[in-house]
């Protein structure tokens, strides 16, 4: 059984303590308006160096997520309540095009 509950501001820290590590089989890519699920391989080792640090300076009413587009963080992000980012940030969007970008709302 999964137990929920809301993060506070003081616990965000805490995400980066997920064992990221996983089997990647499918990529989505965000064409057209709509998510694309493609079969790619990767086997990922943990999170991306500078993940946290980032995460921590964004203060906002909702947070970014640029996620990779893989089918598991894709389904992760979904669940927790994530949606497509109304509001692109560009800068980001240019560094990882292939990402998809996603909010949460606090």
């Amino acid at each position: 059984m999964i137990n929920l509950c809301n993060l506070t501001e003081y616990e965000l820290h805490l995400i980066w303590s997920i064992d990221r590590r996983e089997m990647i089989e499918n990529i989505y890519y965000f064409r057209g308006g709509e998510l694309v699920l493609e079969p790619e391989y990767y086997d990922m080792q943990g999170w991306p160096p500078g993940a946290a640090e980032r995460a921590k300076s964004l203060g906002a009413k909702k947070m970014y997520i640029s996620a990779v587009p893989v089918e598991n963080a894709i389904h992760f992000y979904q669940y927790l309540g994530c949606t497509l980012a109304e509001e692109v940030y560009a800068e980001l969007f240019e560094l990882k095009p292939e990402d998809i970008h996603l909010e949460y709302r606090i």
